[in-house]
């Protein structure tokens, strides 16, 4: 019989458990009905997804629920109740961020969302979340997301996507996440979809300014960093347009 990798119970069935929430991928849906899974590595073929992505091994129904409590939270404040105020350089009125208003926050559910997203695809063995490995901080984000325990020495900051480009290109489209580097520092980079991208910093070092500065709670409000996807733009166009289907 199969064992629930987070209850590590042994259960008659586990279930579908996706990683990135089901919400965000419905809000990506277009005309076409389908989600693209692309992988950073231009090796790997592309892959259509009607249905999410998901996992069928890590866990039982109870544990999902859990997760689904905090699934359900972070698209009531990002899809549902968002409000996204420009910031603008006053000079050149160029976009540098984005404010988030609305309801008020719950910030430490918030985060504790968004760490589920990292420790969800640890567990996971599907391919497309095979560059996510917490090493010593799947302890740490287990016992934040369920144990209460806070750790100030996090930084957990978003960038939104809002252009032309994503819009004609890479819409219903979904890189996989990996690990990056800011300023030197280690840091896990998820696409969420609908132009949000998340960034959870594993690395016991400090972060650079300003994203500690942009860290989930530091601030009274959510502060997005604005973002063109320059980079991701380029490699979709390379995997999207140039591979065969």
């Amino acid at each position: 019989m199969p064992h629930c990798k987070m209850c590590r119970q042994e259960k008659s069935k586990l279930v579908d458990a996706h990683i990135i929430p089901k919400s965000f991928f419905r809000a990506m849906m277009t005309s076409e009905n389908y989600l693209l899974q692309v992988a950073s590595d231009l090796n790997e073929h592309k892959k259509r997804s009607r249905i999410g992505i998901y996992d069928q091994n890590i866990l039982c129904e109870d544990c999902e629920k859990e997760f689904s409590l905090l699934d359900d939270y972070g698209a009531k404040v990002l899809l549902v109740q968002r409000h996204l105020v420009e910031i603008k350089d006053p000079d050149s009125q160029e976009i540098l961020a984005y404010r988030v208003e609305g309801a008020e926050i719950d910030f430490d559910k918030l985060r504790r969302f968004f760490l589920s997203i990292a420790y969800r695809a640890h567990l996971s063995s599907v391919k497309f979340f095979q560059k996510i490995n917490l090493g010593p901080y799947e302890k740490i984000f287990f016992n934040i997301i369920f144990k209460g325990v806070t750790d100030n020495s996090l930084c957990i900051f978003l960038q939104y996507v809002s252009s032309d480009e994503l819009e004609k290109i890479a819409k219903n489209s979904l890189l996989d996440p990996h690990l990056t580097r800011i300023d030197g520092i280690n840091f896990l980079k998820f696409y969420l979809g609908s132009g949000f991208v998340l960034y959870v910093k594993v690395d016991k070092r400090p972060a650079p300014d300003p994203f500690n500065l942009l860290s989930l709670g530091v601030q009274s409000r959510i502060f997005m960093i604005a973002g063109d996807f320059t980079k991701e733009i380029d490699l979709l166009k390379k995997i999207i347009l140039t591979r065969k289907k």
